[in-house]
């Protein structure tokens, strides 16, 4: 009974906060779309666009990496798979994968554009590999999705990620395909290269998060 009235006063307490959460982003936006009125540009307005894109993807993370805490750190002897360990390939892909972004991207700045669709290339295949890597994982798993909160909350993040790996190779051929019918876009390449450095940052996170905590 004692534990119940504390989960409601956490509850009423959360349900406040909320409460003043949400008049304070309604004030929020509507000074953000006074100030965008006067100083929007097709250039911001594209920006704007890929940063709360990447914003609400960061949010949608965060709420499962917050239930994940809440399970791991509230039942301290739950079960985990014995074989989940961090397998240094999959990082090691995406790693690769933001140094070749970081590269193109400096090629592009630069001018040096005779190399960008080979680059691509090799991008598009790094993204497919740690597709590959990460469906072996899923195999060798010694769990379920249904055997523990664990295993799922493990297989619904990663699998997230995985799917926004996947928009990344989309984005990338797309992006190929420009490269031979348009040439090169900075603005394109900047947001291809931010959205991918985004899922390598969470990827890490996850790393620390599901295979070392």
């Amino acid at each position: 009974m004692i534990t119940y009235i504390e989960h409601n006063s956490l509850y009423a307490t959360s349900l406040k906060a909320a409460s003043l959460g949400e008049v304070f982003i309604f004030s929020l936006l509507s000074t953000i779309n006074s100030i965008r009125e006067f100083i929007t540009t097709n250039s911001s307005t594209l920006f704007a666009v890929y940063g709360m894109i990447i914003f609400s993807e960061a949010m949608l993370f965060f709420g499962f990496i917050w239930s994940y805490l809440h399970v791991r750190l509230g039942n301290v002897l739950i079960e985990t798979p014995s074989n989940l360990e961090p397998f240094l390939n999959v990082t090691s892909t995406l790693n690769v994968g933001s140094v070749i972004v970081s590269f193109l991207l400096h090629k592009n700045i630069s001018g040096e554009n005779s190399e960008s669709e080979k680059l691509i290339g090799i991008l598009t295949l790094v993204g497919i590999a740690f597709i590959s890597y990460q469906g072996d994982e899923y195999y060798l798993l010694q769990s379920y999705i249904n055997g523990n909160w664990f295993t799922t909350l493990f297989l619904v993040i990663t699998g997230l990620h995985s799917s926004h790996v996947c928009v990344g190779i989309i984005l990338i051929m797309t992006s190929m395909f420009y490269y031979e019918n348009e040439g090169s876009n900075k603005i394109e390449d900047m947001n291809l290269g931010t959205y991918w450095h985004f899922v390598e940052l969470i990827w890490v996170f996850l790393t620390l998060l599901l295979f070392i905590l």
